[in-house]
């Protein structure tokens, strides 16, 4: 079963953004938006594209909440597989548009 999305809090502090999900963290000085990005490669991989949305955005004063989602439109090249309709039993990105269990099979 493939997650759809996560819900992500996001907090500024000291000068730097947190997310944070289920016990992982990623930061960033820069925006909350690349912290959320940042916290979604550690959890679907680097290779998945990801959709990112603010549902309450982060304040100096207030947490936010950010939700990640998997970008549907992201397909392998070879076998047309998604991260929503993955290969059996499994596969993860090993380019933008290559699944592990292709590249697997081309060598």
């Amino acid at each position: 079963m493939s997650i759809s999305h996560l819900d992500v809090s996001v907090r500024y502090s000291s000068g730097t953004y947190i997310a944070r999900n289920s016990g992982k963290t990623a930061s960033c000085t820069h925006s909350p938006d690349v912290a959320v990005k940042n916290l979604g490669a550690k959890i679907f991989g680097a290779q998945q594209r990801l959709i990112i949305t603010a549902l309450h955005p982060v304040s100096y004063t207030k947490p936010g909440v950010y939700r990640i989602s998997p970008d549907p439109s992201q397909m392998c090249r070879q076998c047309g597989c998604t991260w929503y309709d993955a290969c059996q039993p499994g596969c993860h990105w090993v380019e933008d548009d290559l699944c592990s269990a292709c590249a697997g099979r081309a060598g």
